[in-house]
């Protein structure tokens, strides 16, 4: 089955698949000079293409190595023009008076990293096979798409059925994970099979030469791509499904990039000689979903979040490198309304459950040492509230395709990651419960529905703060999301890398700056 790619979802930013039989390297790659080895220890993706496989490396490290897109992560944390020559808005035209047309004009004389020219035909199939259901692709935003005119090759125009102030995000961006396809490589709107999915072709500063299952992912310099020429001329992602593994390379020189250092992890790898972390704070938070189909009455949910010690829980697994929070929405976003913490009550949460003493059924993903700790902090403060915990943890591919959208499940505890726009539709829809969308809570209250799509719809700022004020609220009482912490990324680089400023939110893009002497 096509899975769906969703603009405002990390989950699979964490989450792993086991490998088997390791197939080696040919070349000493570490001791090449302008060839980069990555590695995380978080296992090998289901696919490369990211409509298929979101996951981490699909989404992060081949999306943003390699694929197309219309804007990226600038170093500020922006989002900057990448294929296209401006980003749409009112003042320059290209968002009409009403909001519901927006023009993009791409680059001139774009390639794709096999040489074919990349047009704005590509741009509207890409938009077709999104739209066609035969793909099951839900992503948020492109319902709203109800033609799409190519002007000529350069030149596109989105006609909407109503105002969608979050397309920039949402429409071909790196933080987004939603990327072109190039039309040439597809039979038709069939894009579940093809040759794009083992090898894709893009148009970033590097390409894909090979992926060797169970071993890497091998990228060479494009050398089709429109901007200066990447520095490195080869980069490696080195599949591993150990984190010690990747520890243990990075300590011996095998490795120049260990991405997503896990939390428990930073202060051991800023002890390797000539090492330097580098931290960033995405939009990224950990956090308990209830299946409120199965755990319908709110006084347990309740029971839960008071049962939490979710300072101490931060503090224990992250040694103070981020705080906890309540609301969904990153506290240093300038949308958010930073709600005040609901502390830690046992008592409360013992009164809540009037004498019952629910089992409650976690599920998890495999592969991140943070999570793993977490789960047992929790199933310890839940015990001392009456409440018992059997948890079980399950692959990326298990998790993302089966589980989750089964819905046979009362909580599920993993990352989720929200775009700048704090856009909370593909959550918290009515219309995006699982399995048709990511709201694998199947949470639906109609006065949610209707804030999320006056919020999409407004391009103004203090309005999209007061809708967002109400909406955080409306979690907060209904409590279908417990957040416990927002993460904190980590990447460790090796005394031969220069160059290398990892984005917030899109940590490669801007890895052609990057090299390795």
């Amino acid at each position: 089955m096509f899975r769906h790619a969703v603009n405002v979802l990390y989950l699979a930013t964490l989450l792993s698949v086991p490998v088997g039989c390791m197939h080696q390297s040919v070349i000493p790659l570490s001791a090449t000079p302008h060839v980069a080895v990555i590695a995380d220890g978080f296992g090998d993706p289901s696919s490369l293409n990211p409509y298929i496989d979101g996951a981490w490396p699909t989404g992060a490290v081949t999306g943003e190595l390699a694929l197309a897109y219309f804007v990226h992560e600038a170093p500020n944390g922006a989002l900057a023009p990448y294929l296209l020559t401006r980003i749409p808005n009112f003042k320059n035209g290209d968002v009409s008076d009403d909001g519901r047309r927006i023009t993009f004009h791409l680059r001139p004389h774009l390639r794709w990293s096999d040489g074919v020219p990349l047009s704005a035909d590509d741009v509207a199939f890409t938009v077709r096979a999104i739209k066609d259901p035969k793909n099951n692709a839900v992503v948020a935003g492109f319902d709203l798409i109800t033609r799409v005119v190519v002007k000529n090759k350069t030149t596109v125009v989105f006609y909407l059925k109503r105002p969608y102030a979050d397309f920039s995000t949402t429409y071909f961006s790196t933080d987004g994970r939603v990327c072109l396809l190039p039309r040439h490589a597809f039979k038709g709107l069939d894009i579940e099979h093809s040759p794009f999915n083992s090898k894709p072709i893009g148009a970033g500063p590097f390409r894909v030469v090979a992926w060797h299952r169970g071993s890497d992912i091998e990228f060479e310099r494009n050398p089709y791509y429109f901007g200066p020429p990447a520095k490195l001329k080869r980069v490696i992602y080195r599949i591993q499904s150990s984190i010690s593994t990747t520890q243990l390379q990075f300590q011996t020189g095998e490795v120049h990039f260990w991405d997503r250092v896990p939390e428990t992890r930073i202060a051991l790898a800023r002890a390797v000689r000539g090492a330097h972390v580098l931290e960033t704070s995405p939009d990224a938070y950990l956090h308990i979903d209830f299946n409120v189909n199965r755990v319908r009455d709110r006084s347990i949910r309740e029971a839960v979040r008071f049962a939490l010690d979710r300072r101490e829980i931060a503090k224990a697994v992250t040694g103070g490198l981020t705080t906890a929070q309540e609301g969904v929405v990153n506290d240093a976003n300038p949308l958010a309304w930073k709600l005040p913490l609901i502390e830690q009550d046992t008592m409360r949460a013992k009164a809540l459950l009037r004498a019952r003493l629910p089992t409650l059924h976690l599920i998890y993903p495999l592969g991140d040492e943070t999570i793993s700790t977490v789960v047992e902090l929790v199933r310890e403060q839940l015990e001392n509230a009456g409440i018992s915990l059997e948890a079980k943890g399950y692959t990326n591919v298990q998790l993302t395709v089966s589980i989750l959208p089964n819905g046979a499940w009362d909580m599920a505890l993993f990352n989720w990651s929200l775009d700048p726009t704090a856009d909370l539709s593909d959550l918290y829809k009515c219309s995006s419960a699982a399995p048709n969308g990511s709201n694998y809570g199947r949470y639906c209250n109609p006065e949610m529905d209707r804030l999320l799509k006056r919020f999409a719809s407004t391009y103004d700022v203090q309005e999209r703060m007061d809708i967002l004020r109400r909406e955080e609220a409306l979690i907060d009482h209904d409590v279908p999301t417990i957040v416990l912490f927002m993460r904190d990324w980590g990447f460790a680089e090796s005394a031969a890398v220069t160059g290398f400023a990892p984005r917030r939110d899109s940590p490669f893009d801007g890895f052609e700056s990057a090299d390795v002497k």
